[in-house]
């Protein structure tokens, strides 16, 4: 495979080869890193259009068994259903990309990712994503922006960007952001447990141990907290090895990007008269329908607020006057949550919704509960 690219970032190499598979898609790059190879392509749909309000964008991210040298296992030994990393992935790539597109965007488009060989230390998030964004970027799609990822963890006390797999299973926490030089797009956190092993008095503290039991060695967890000053210190330096990072790779990638063509952005306009009407005469209405605590409550207010101005305006077409009133709502949500700290519900910003737990509640079943967050179950 000749390479057209070469690119040395931090502690890792990574190869570029353009226009050599898949010739048929919008974008596609092989993309090498160590012993890692995966391929993404960009397929757009330029005859179709979908007449909805949300972006038509599929990304699959796939993990070959080949890919570590390995068969399927079981009876079937083929590949089955997509893993949860695999899901998991799709959803960062998705989610890294989606702000990248003009409003209005609406031709069906796939990103696929397959990894066709991997490297038991490489961060195939970080590499997935960036060469689904090596293969947008290089597509003739109206795209002139490319995303990167960068990870972070604490190991022994130390803050580290982009560790190696192996160096992560000793981290506190794992902090996984994706942006472009200006934005940061996605944020995904999760805290880790970090174990040590403690030498404890037990013999006095419980009267069921053995007294001839002086000692024991028990699992205990390390504090994984994280102050948001020094939280607020690890964004902004990650948002510098982005700004870095989006830089080399906008640089190497521009001489070879394809010449974008046109494409119709569906950008469907919100009668104003209509908003303006909701606004000054069913305002308070609003208001009492957005702080009702159940969704379907909330949806039932609005729903009961339509009809009540269709009486009032029988020559508007509903449906436009439905766009009018989410609208006007979205507004208000936005505004009190930035200016009053409040949600739709009444909650604030740091309050969760109430949360019940009954076990064994199948009288057959080895094990079962019933977890409810509000409304969901």
């Amino acid at each position: 495979m000749k390479y057209d690219i070469e690119l040395a970032l931090e502690n890792k190499q990574e190869s570029y080869a353009l226009n050599q598979v898949a010739a048929q898609a919008n974008g596609a790059v092989w993309l090498k890193s160590g012993n890692t190879v995966i391929m993404a392509t960009v397929v757009i749909d330029e005859t179709h259009f979908v007449d909805e309000d949300f972006l038509p964008l599929t990304v699959q991210y796939i993990e070959k068994s080949y890919a570590a040298g390995k068969f399927p296992g079981g009876f079937i030994k083929r590949e089955t259903k997509p893993s949860d990393f695999e899901a998991l992935t799709s959803r960062i790539i998705d989610r890294s990309l989606r702000p990248l597109f003009p409003k209005g965007f609406a031709n069906p488009i796939q990103i696929s990712v397959l990894v066709l060989s991997a490297d038991t230390d490489a961060d195939l998030q970080i590499l997935g994503l960036n060469a689904a964004s090596a293969a947008l970027y290089l597509s003739d799609i109206d795209i002139f922006n490319s995303v990167t990822g960068v990870r972070v963890a604490k190991i022994d006390g130390e803050i580290v960007f982009n560790p190696k797999h192996s160096d992560l299973e000793r981290s506190t926490f794992d902090l996984y952001l994706a942006g472009s030089k200006d934005d940061m797009l996605m944020i995904e956190m999760q805290a880790l447990g970090s174990d040590e092993a403690q030498v404890i008095e037990l013999g006095l503290a419980d009267p069921f141990v053995d007294p001839l039991m002086v000692s024991q060695t028990v699992t205990m967890r390390q504090s994984n907290a994280m102050g948001e000053d020094e939280l607020i210190e690890v964004l902004a330096q990650a948002q510098a090895v982005l700004l870095e990072a989006n830089t080399v790779y906008e640089n190497a990638f521009k001489p070879y990007a394809k010449a974008p063509f046109e494409l119709q952005c569906v950008i469907k306009e919100i009668d104003s008269e209509m908003c303006e009407y909701v606004v000054q005469h069913h305002t308070d209405d609003l208001k009492r329908g957005i702080s009702q605590m159940a969704k379907t409550e909330r949806s039932t207010a609005l729903r009961t607020i339509r009809k009540t101005i269709m009486a009032e305006m029988p020559q508007w077409d509903e449906h436009e006057l439905k766009k009018a009133i989410e609208s006007v709502k979205r507004s208000m949500v936005r505004a009190q949550i930035l200016e009053n700290n409040v949600r739709a519900d009444g909650r604030s910003l740091r309050e969760v919704r109430p949360i019940s737990i009954e076990t064994n509640v199948l009288p057959s079943a080895h094990a079962s509960a019933l977890f409810t967050r509000g409304q969901t179950q």
